[in-house]
């Protein structure tokens, strides 16, 4: 029961933390122009990118090891050095590329983002604390940081104006809270103390490094939807797609969150199948796509105030997503736990070169609607029948196949 409680409130947790960030990006699509929002759409999907190198994925490592029963001093000290060193990094490459515009007008904006980077390096320990239990406590602090940023929203910007700017403070405040809280509840409960080795460094980043690459490559295709767009169909179809994207991509999370953090016992001797946790972790996804499919038109309709509104089978093409995200994501838990990961990258590189092609090919054609096919083939092929041609996940496809396939004897 106490594990049940767990689970629940790590999810909870984890679903404040992208909730807050959906948000975000919600109320600046309601109340920036085009151009505006197309600016901010691009710099966080820039960042996006960026941030999976800032936080070198070191989450599910985290897990696995805490579960394996490791003192936690020595996990937080180990992934702590690792995150800190390449949130610096990252800090730096998104305000290189923030110089590069000449017109001076975005060059602060990237580097004040940027900062979110380096606090975000205490993200380690709050996985850390989340796994050991204390995820009502992390839910505490984004509660506060949640009320803090509205405040401030409200006496600073609400009613006044708005620019991208505005938005970008926003997310600094947020983060920068959420990371003195949480550094407050580490030391207040375990001390002063971090271990660090360099040999369980060394073996963290060796064990991070296929997802970082795996990463990099799923946001790159997924992020090339809006560079094809801005590139053929200009900002106001960018604005209108990603609108519309971010409302999905907040019930495709839900799923990917709920399959992390239900992956615990798959780390275990005693613990669940495989086949039955990703039968569990369809129907979650199942069950979203459906809520979406439902909800889409009038949600998107009463926070947009019906600027991004679409055709209905948009909705319907849009739905799947949820259910696919489940699919993939229950499958790379199971990989981590079998050891087998360290070639997802390669898959992912793959299936960002074909996303590349369909969009290129399909936008050009269909227009917004060919971004969205691209999309949804892409993802169907990256999460699926890649693992098909691959030998050392076709195993994996077959669990993902019976999966979905009625077993009377179970």
């Amino acid at each position: 029961m106490k594990h049940n409680y767990n689970s629940i409130f790590s999810v909870l947790a984890k679903l404040f933390e992208l909730g807050k960030s959906f948000l975000l990006i919600l109320i600046a699509g309601r109340y920036l122009d085009v151009t505006q929002f197309g600016v901010f759409s691009l710099l966080i999907s820039i960042s996006a990118i960026i941030g999976i190198v800032a936080e070198f994925r070191l989450q599910e490592i985290i897990f696995r090891n805490i579960k394996s029963q490791h003192d936690i001093t020595k996990v937080v000290g180990n992934t702590f050095v690792i995150s800190l060193v390449f949130s610096i990094f990252g800090f730096f490459i998104i305000t290189f590329i923030g110089s590069l515009d000449y017109t001076g007008n975005y060059d602060f904006i990237y580097m004040l983002y940027g900062l979110n980077f380096i606090f975000n390096s205490t993200r380690v320990i709050k996985f850390s604390l989340i796994a050991k239990g204390f995820s009502i406590q992390v839910i505490v602090i984004e509660l506060i940081s949640l009320v803090t940023v509205s405040f401030y929203f409200y006496l600073n910007i609400f009613g006044v104006s708005y620019d991208v700017l505005s938005f970008v403070k926003v997310k600094l405040i947020d983060t920068a809270i959420i990371s003195t809280l949480i550094l407050s509840l580490y030391f207040k409960i375990y001390g002063f103390s971090l271990v660090i080795y360099k040999v369980d460094v060394k073996a963290y980043f060796n064990g991070s490094l296929p997802l970082v690459f795996s990463g990099i490559a799923v946001l790159l295709y997924q992020k090339l939807d809006v560079i094809v767009i801005k590139w053929y169909l200009g900002f106001e179809q960018l604005g209108i797609y990603v609108a519309n994207y971010s409302l999905v991509s907040i019930f495709s999370l839900v799923p990917v969150v709920i399959c992390q953090m239900y992956s615990g016992d798959l780390h275990t001797n005693n613990g669940e199948s495989p086949m039955k946790y990703m039968k569990k972790m369809n129907l979650v996804g199942f069950l979203f796509s459906f809520i979406y499919l439902i909800l889409a038109y009038p949600l998107g309709d009463f926070i947009y105030s019906g600027k991004y509104n679409l055709d209905y089978y948009y909705y319907m093409f849009f739905s799947i997503i949820p259910l696919i995200s489940a699919v993939g994501a229950s499958s790379t838990q199971i990989m981590i736990a079998k050891n087998i990961h360290k070639k997802v990258w390669i898959k992912s590189i793959l299936s960002l070169l074909l996303n590349l092609l369909l969009n290129v090919v399909l936008v050009q054609n269909l227009g917004l609607f060919g971004c969205l096919l691209a999309t949804v083939i892409s993802l169907i092929i990256a999460n699926y029948f890649m693992n098909y041609l691959m030998n050392d996940y076709k195993d994996i496809f077959r669990i993902q196949t019976r999966s979905f396939i009625y077993d009377r004897k179970k």
